[in-house]
């Protein structure tokens, strides 16, 4: 393994949280509803969405790069999640399952995560996986998933060795 066991317990953890926090997220879609002050002069009404919040939950949401490269804003749990399965079944040769919820994805991974753990690109996958807790946090304003959302998506190489 290229990781700890402290590492598998770890991305384990994250990939367990994957659906609960997609659920979770789903009924953080609204906007709360603030006593702050009210600013007045703006021409369009504001979106009755988070649109932060759609991004992570909606598969495809296409990530948005800054000048640097790096993405801004939150990732997509869907879409990070069919990543890593497809990776793990091109490289196992395995079926991609094409239909699975986040849940069945999630649950694929949890079996191979052993395997991935003696992978050379693990460590893209803990910050991946990882940061969809830790951006799950910073739409809604809560400390549930953790940390706040670090604005990087990849460490140099994770994205030239997947495919959506």
């Amino acid at each position: 393994m290229l990781i700890c066991r402290w590492g598998l317990a770890r991305l384990r953890r994250d990939v367990q949280a994957a659906p609960v926090l997609l659920e979770w997220l789903r009924h953080h879609i609204a906007p709360a509803g603030g006593t702050g002050e009210r600013v007045s002069g703006s021409r369009e009404a504001p979106v009755p969405l988070r649109l932060d919040v759609l991004c992570m939950i909606y598969d495809g949401a296409v990530p948005i790069h800054g000048e640097d490269d790096d993405q801004v804003g939150p990732p997509s749990i869907p879409s990070t999640l069919k990543a890593w399965t497809w990776l793990i079944c091109e490289h196992r040769g395995l079926t991609y399952p094409v239909t699975a919820s986040v849940a069945e994805l999630a649950d694929l991974l949890l079996r191979h995560a052993e395997w991935a753990a003696a992978r050379e690109w693990i460590a893209d996958m803990m910050h991946e996986v990882g940061r969809l807790r830790r951006c799950a946090a910073a739409p809604t304003g809560s400390r549930r998933g953790g940390s706040t959302c670090s604005g990087s998506a990849y460490h140099a190489g994770a994205a030239a060795q997947r495919k959506p």
